[in-house]
């Protein structure tokens, strides 16, 4: 049987690409299952030219026990010849400061971890010891939470996750995914070693845990091959996904995010929506699972709207609609030294006063000054030279936008083209303040490398002979101007 075992894992990890050439990191708790993966690993490290690193992690949760996994995993991976890596976080003070169950804050924390050894050793790939019988438990929970085509997929024998501040990304393999939980005990067994039990396994309270002990035995009864058929559901489900894929209009990536003009979107069976939306998504942060009500909200919004509205998706991950387009893209978060105000949004400034700008924590102060007064060197604060009853206002850019920049003698130039020479973020522009006088653009403050950068225009420049009203404008933070 082993034997037979090996080369079955062997022949799974060819069809699906697992195992590339290099180091793998092993993530080994000490149970059945991550110590049959370690020992197969061991005995194709020469066929597959890879060379298994052991990671394992006590999550603190179950006290001594778990500390005492780490030791076993660690004697184990000496005993076999595996060097290791041994972590550990206070998992239930995490969940409380993260706000996030205790089962997930485990698994943020692991998968955490992981990531961390496969950067330490230049491994581009984790392997996970999950098998058949894991793969019917998760596509029978993803039923009943209700599942399209993408949840009956259960889990993939190759995920790609994002490594954050990395241009690249880690691959979370699964080559016993097609191996049942007896045939891996049986495996084990052979080993002369005694897996490592965690109690926390039998908590029926865990959904997982009710599936595994009492309904999937008692679907069994009357259907013997239950697990096999929900695996193969899974299977057949990867197929179809895949095939209904690549019939998507192709993923138009620019550097603002994954773009495709919202009339064409619309255009599209509701079953191929949702999916250009999970394909694009999973482009960004592979390893996110969009909930139906997200995937719901995100259609709603493309569908009411067609531009200045957006809608988060993941992590830093956003939804846009924009003069017709929608952007799915990968926000960094707006500079706090820099003003900004909620895109599509304008304030009309009556005066003298304290405006504040639209779902931002910035104020724009405008006051009535002399000549003599000065602003120079700071960019959040300007003296302009404004007309007599001239029309104030502050607002968003809009399509075709142009002003003419001090030191240009007149000519004007594209607002487009100067975020891009400072090569402001793309999804940063809606949300920059211009200041207009007349409906023309007089000021606009932006962030340049981080910090605030400031353009005048040049028919609102103060002139030595000013004879026009003069007008300082100051961005302040509400906090700092209370």
């Amino acid at each position: 049987m082993p034997g037979s075992l090996i080369e079955r894992v062997s022949a799974f990890c060819r069809e699906h690409r697992l195992l590339e050439p290099g180091p793998v990191v092993v993530a080994v708790s000490g149970g059945a299952d991550s110590l049959a993966l370690l020992h197969i690993l061991i005995a194709l490290q020469e066929p597959f030219q890879i060379a298994p690193h052991v990671a394992t992690f006590d999550h603190q949760i179950r006290g001594t026990a778990s500390a005492e996994d780490v030791r076993f995993v660690s004697d184990v991976a000496a005993a076999w010849g595996v060097p290791v890596t041994a972590g550990a976080a206070d998992v239930p003070a995490l969940a409380q400061e993260w706000g996030l169950g205790l089962e997930a804050a485990a698994r943020k924390a692991r998968y955490a971890f992981l990531v961390e050894v496969a950067d330490q050793i230049g491994a581009h790939e984790i392997a996970l010891g999950h098998n058949q019988d894991d793969q019917a438990e998760t596509v029978l929970m993803h039923v009943l939470r209700g599942a399209g085509l993408a949840g009956l997929r259960g889990m993939l024998p190759r995920t790609p996750i994002a490594v954050m501040g990395a241009d690249r990304a880690i691959v979370l393999s699964r080559p016993l995914l097609d191996i049942s939980r007896k045939e891996i005990e049986g495996y084990v067994h052979g080993l002369n070693v005694e897996p490592r039990i965690d109690a926390t396994n039998a908590d029926t309270a865990y959904t997982r845990n009710w599936l595994r002990y009492e309904i999937l035995p008692m679907l069994e009864r009357r259907h013997p091959q239950v697990r096999r058929s929900l695996a193969r559901t899974a299977e057949l489900a990867r197929d179809d996904y895949e095939a209904l894929q690549s019939t998507l209009p192709s993923l138009d990536y620019q550097a603002s995010g994954f773009r495709i003009e919202r009339d064409r979107f619309l255009r599209l069976p509701v079953g191929q929506r949702r999916m250009w939306i999970r394909v694009a998504l999973q482009g960004l942060v592979p390893a996110w699972k969009l909930s139906y009500e997200q995937c719901a909200a995100a259609l709603r919004l493309v569908e009411e709207h067609t531009h200045g509205a957006r809608i988060w998706l993941a992590e830093d991950v956003w939804l846009r609609v924009a003069n017709g387009i929608v952007i799915i893209f990968k926000e960094k978060d707006y500079p706090d030294s820099c003003p900004w105000m909620a895109p599509g949004e304008s304030v009309l400034l009556g005066g003298a006063g304290t405006y504040p700008l639209p779902e931002s924590p910035w104020l724009l102060k405008v006051e009535r000054v002399q000549k003599s007064v000065e602003s120079r060197g700071n960019p959040l604060s300007v003296v302009l030279a404004v007309p007599d009853r001239a029309e104030m206002a502050l607002r968003t850019r809009r399509t075709g936008d142009r002003y003419k920049p001090y030191g240009l003698h007149g000519h004007s130039q594209k607002l487009s083209d100067t975020f891009v020479n400072d090569k402001v973020e793309s999804h940063w522009r809606d949300r920059v303040p211009l200041l207009t006088v007349n409906g023309e653009i007089a000021w606009l403050v932006y962030p340049h490398l981080n910090t605030p950068h400031c353009h005048i225009a040049e028919p609102f420049a103060v002139r030595s002979d000013e004879s026009r009203p003069m007008w300082r404008f100051s961005f302040v933070r509400s906090a700092e101007f209370a």
